[in-house]
């Protein structure tokens, strides 16, 4: 046997106790203990013990997080994952802190989304069933995506009530929504209108700003001439000899030119002439802004044209009386029309004008009284207006066939292609258009058309105002919605689909359309006892509430419809409600209708960074039209998951990770773990390496809870706790205790949940592995069961523990209840809660030794430095085990200050810190600490091991130091 081997010498107290072991194991095994547990969970309803513990009538220590609803459609991915945890984390926190936080999750269940997976599973059988027909599957297949995300938000550890939901296809639910469309419609913030909404000639529907997503699309740019008629030519000064001169207008849509109606110049723009042919080509003439003539000219010469200008200039307000034939029907004159939006950055500075297809274009047509065309189909195929070599055709088809056509006419003068950002759809994901319909809208602009209800300003100016009240963490989403709200137009939210909650618009037989706030408010009451789908089975009469043929007139003045309205002619409306009007309307439909225990408003609402624009706005909006404060105090945002590279996750690159995976392969707290440990506020990388090392921070935590669970199994808090020696690294510990946990309490407070966790890890791995557990571990082991030192050690371990698991418990919500079991099943803890998510946070307690800290800021670079030379020594000489070691500390000769004898005082405790098998002190010329190596100088404690010049000083125990011949005595000679 080598000296470095410890001989098989006396027994510690330990192994001669036969005391039990804890039942906390190494291995985790989570992915079979976790689902045991849920279901225990389940089986004791163990949310309900939580909301009966922290029931209240006090106000004060109500807490809620409304949930913003996902869609119920498809199993849950790794998005779902980071929102539910980091909602959950909030909730366990807010809980453990005494308050009465329930947590109702919702879902999504209209909308385009679920709609369309019944149209792909139904494929042209779709077409074919009525409304009510789509209604039906539509909620069958919701129903059973909200079963299924449900059991996987559980499997995660997430609790709340499941049970008991809330759902926008609920009865109360869809009420609810219609009570806030009536307090608009009082209002007079909501209006009918035929003007251009972004529309998905796919899926047939007009879509909300909240609902696009901009991608790279190539399109055709072109240059087309229209010629000016001959009147125009007399009226114009300098054309006035002229036989034949165009305006030229550029575009990047094509397939607009059938529905032009005008072309817009600036007023206080210059225009001028510039002609352009050569021998083969006869020369043309064509008007442009003054500034567009450097653009124009290089174009005419890279397609091989001659080309010039003329040498005078006119301002955009003199072509105002001026016509032009139209490029593709010439029996038609055309006017221009003077506005400001005309710009000189692109383009020929003469804006194409079709205002059934565009935003200015359309305000343009409003106007100058123009004719708001639109000969686009819900499905993005021409009417039978457009010239005959359209009709039937997409518009996508038509842009070359328009192009070909210009050419054949030759008024074309230059196509390219070009790559651009373009609006596409949210859902199909294929690019949308501008389409004037018949569509409803919610005044939500901050300016006001002329003659236009200040109410709309109002709406405005009250939601701005509502910002300034919230927090917002980060602190840039502010700026982000404030800056939303400044730009955003009008809100469509009218839909042409089927699932969904109905707009309640009636029309008579002489076309009237009837929505008054009487009579939404009066459906919203039927739809509350009957549901939503009432109104596509029952009569105008019954959902009015006018059956009864002797009242209808006084019911129907009573709606605010007129007097000479026929109930039994009325047509129901059906356009359905946008389905972000639908969530918007959630602080109501929630907070007060389908569960008002929760109460208005909400602490929080916490969503991807991608609802600035959808649901906190429309939130923020529809509560600005009937609330006099914000439907949330703070409003937290994360970002979204990208692979370890950065590059967005989706299954077709191959890069995305399967929740229902990756809980197989690590359980639940490994990945709530990883949800804690990212800085949410920036993109949230993932991966398997990422995962894997997250895995292994979770073992670190989880052992050391283990470690210290294992030093407790004979320690009763209530009969064996001892306070700290002044001068221990007890001490040290305890302050570091008291510090740590406040800090991250904190953190939790402030939702800086990856600074919880790194406050846990190093906590874990460097206090207690790195320092604490290495300088206790001899007391523990070898010296009396009882003596102060080792139940001061004891002590610490138990404060640690209960600190580390009440901390960990918002997270790591498994293995906190299984290390908080292990804790109820030491001696004199039974009467702890029998959940840790019962119980409630331990007071914050200031340090017990305040020099603590400030000691051991002296000492522990005296101790990393012997560290180092016992690393040194390890590699130079083989010195495998430090107690085969001594620490010589050396003090400067002469020297009492303050720091000699705190270094005196503690010197004990420096030789436990560093794991050494004997201390000393010398004098020197300065202070510093020496390790030597002493397998030749000491002989080595058959029971602690440790080399020491006091091993045989007992003659009954030759083998043993001083002290532990003194242990062994005791407990040889003890009954």
């Amino acid at each position: 046997m080598s000296e470095s081997t410890p001989p098989p010498a006396a027994p510690s107290y330990k192994d001669t106790l036969n005391l039990p072991k804890t039942s906390f194991d190494m291995k985790a095994n989570l992915t079979t203990r976790e689902p045991a547990m849920l279901q225990q969970w389940q089986e004791q309803n163990l949310y309900q013990q939580i909301r009966t513990a922290r029931k209240t009538a006090d106000p004060a220590k109500k807490w809620i997080l409304h949930d913003g609803p996902p869609y119920a459609n498809g199993d849950i991915h790794m998005g779902h994952l980071i929102n539910k945890t980091l909602k959950d984390i909030v909730i366990k926190f807010r809980t453990m802190q005494g308050l009465d936080s329930p947590y109702v999750p919702g879902w999504d269940c209209h909308g385009l989304p679920i709609e369309s997976a019944i149209q792909k599973e139904l494929g042209p059988k779709f077409r074919e069933l009525d409304k009510a027909e789509v209604r039906t599957k539509c909620a069958a297949y919701a129903s059973k995506y909200v079963k299924l995300q449900g059991d996987s938000f559980q499997r995660l550890g997430i609790f709340g009530e499941f049970d008991r939901p809330y759902l926008t296809m609920d009865p109360k639910y869809e009420g609810g929504i219609l009570d806030v469309l009536a307090e608009l419609v009082a209002k007079d913030l909501v209006y009918r209108q035929k003007k251009p909404v972004h529309w998905c000639t796919n899926d047939r529907t007009a879509l909300a700003e909240a609902e696009l997503e901009y991608q790279s699309k190539k399109d055709s740019s072109i240059y087309v001439n229209l010629k000016l008629d001959e009147k125009s030519l007399a009226k114009l000064p300098y054309l006035c000899n002229a036989k034949d001169v165009s305006l030229m207008i550029w575009t990047t849509t094509p397939w607009t030119i059938p529905a032009n109606r005008a072309v817009a110049a600036h007023p206080n723009h210059e225009y001028t002439m510039v002609t352009y042919g050569n021998l083969d080509s006869p020369e043309r003439a064509v008007i442009v802004a003054a500034e567009r003539v450097g653009h124009v000219m290089h174009i005419a010469e890279r397609n091989g044209l001659h080309s010039n200008f003329a040498n005078w200039r006119i301002l955009g307000s003199d072509l105002k009386e001026a016509r032009y034939l139209h490029p593709l029907d010439p029996s038609r004159l055309q006017p221009i029309v003077l506005a400001d939006y005309v710009t000189l950055e692109d383009g020929t500075g003469l804006v194409h004008t079709a205002p059934g297809h565009g935003k200015e274009d359309y305000q343009t047509g409003i106007r100058e009284g123009l004719e708001i065309y639109n000969p686009v189909l819900s499905d993005g195929r021409y009417d039978d207006t457009v010239p005959e070599f359209l009709r039937g055709k997409t518009i996508w088809d038509a842009n070359q066939l328009v192009i070909d056509k210009l050419k054949e006419t030759g008024a074309l003068f230059h196509h390219q292609l070009f790559d651009h950002e373009y609006p596409h759809c949210w859902r199909c994901k294929k690019p949308v258009i501008f389409r004037a319909t018949e569509q409803w809208f919610v005044r939500a602009t901050g300016q006001l058309a002329p003659g236009e209800s200040p109410g709309a300003a109002s709406l405005w100016s009250t939601a701005k105002h509502f910002i300034n009240s919230v927090q917002f963490i980060p602190a840039w989403g502010k700026n982000r919605l404030d800056g939303m709200l400044d730009t955003r137009p009008d809100w469509c939210i009218s839909r042409q689909r089927s699932w969904g909650v109905p707009i309640p618009a009636f029309f008579d037989q002489k076309g009237r359309c009837l929505l008054t706030e009487t009579s939404t408010r009066r459906i919203a009451a039927y739809f509350k006892e009957h549901g939503a789908d009432s109104w596509y089975t029952h009569t105008p009469a019954q959902l009015l509430g006018l059956e009864n043929e002797s009242t209808q007139a006084q019911g129907l003045q009573s709606l605010g419809f007129p007097p000479d309205t026929d109930p039994c002619t009325l047509d129901k409306g059906q356009d359905i409600l946008d389905v972000w009007f639908e969530s918007g309307a959630s602080h109501h439909a929630v907070l007060e209708c389908t569960h008002p225990e929760l109460g208005y408003p909400a602490n929080l609402y916490l969503e991807g960074s991608d609802q600035h624009r959808g649901w906190f706005q429309s939130s923020l909006l529809e509560a600005a039209g009937y609330k006099s404060q914000p439907p949330f105090k703070q409003v937290l945002t994360h970002g979204f998951i990208v692979d370890e590279k950065g590059r967005k996750m989706s299954k077709s690159e191959g890069n995305d990770i399967k929740v229902n995976d990756a809980l197989k392969n690590y359980g639940a707290d490994v990945l709530r773990l990883w949800a804690a440990s990212v800085d949410y506020q920036n993109d949230i990388p993932l991966g398997q390496a990422l995962l894997a090392k997250t895995a292994d921070a979770y073992r670190k935590i989880r052992n050391t809870i283990r470690y210290l669970l294992g030093n407790l199994y004979d320690f009763n808090p209530h009969e064996n706790a001892v306070a700290p020696a002044p001068h221990s690294i007890d001490a040290w510990m305890q302050s570091k205790i008291n510090t740590w946990s406040a800090e991250v309490y904190a953190s939790y407070d402030r939702y800086e949940f990856h600074n919880v966790f790194k406050l846990l890890y190093e906590f874990c791995n460097v206090e207690i592995s790195a320092v604490y557990a290495k300088a206790i571990k001899d007391r523990l082991y070898c010296e009396l069961p009882n003596s102060p030192k080792r139940r001061a050690s004891q002590t610490v371990c138990y404060n640690a523990l209960v600190k580390l698991v009440e901390l960990t418990a918002p997270i790591l919500v498994f293995t906190a209840e299984e290390s908080w079991s292990a804790l109820r099943a030491l001696p004199g803890c039974s009467n702890l809660e029998p959940s840790v998510h019962v119980h409630q946070l331990s007071p914050q307690s200031s340090a017990l030794n305040p020099q603590a800290a400030t000691h051991w800021a002296v000492l522990l670079p005296l101790i990393e430095k012997g560290n180092k030379q016992l690393d040194d020594l390890k590699k130079s000489i083989g010195l495998g085990n430090a107690l085969d070691a001594e620490a010589v500390i050396i003090v400067p000769t002469g020297v009492e200050d303050d720091v000699s004898k705190l270094i005196t005082a503690y010197a004990p405790e420096i030789e436990d810190a560093l794991g050494v098998g004997f201390h000393r002190i010398e004098h020197g010329s300065m202070w510093d600490i020496k390790i030597n190596d002493t397998r030749n100088l000491y002989p080595s404690c058959a029971r602690s091991w440790k080399r020491r010049p006091d091993v045989g000083s007992n003659p009954l125990y030759p083998d043993l130091s001083a002290r532990d011949a003194a242990v062994v005595h005791h407990l040889r000679s003890t009954p």
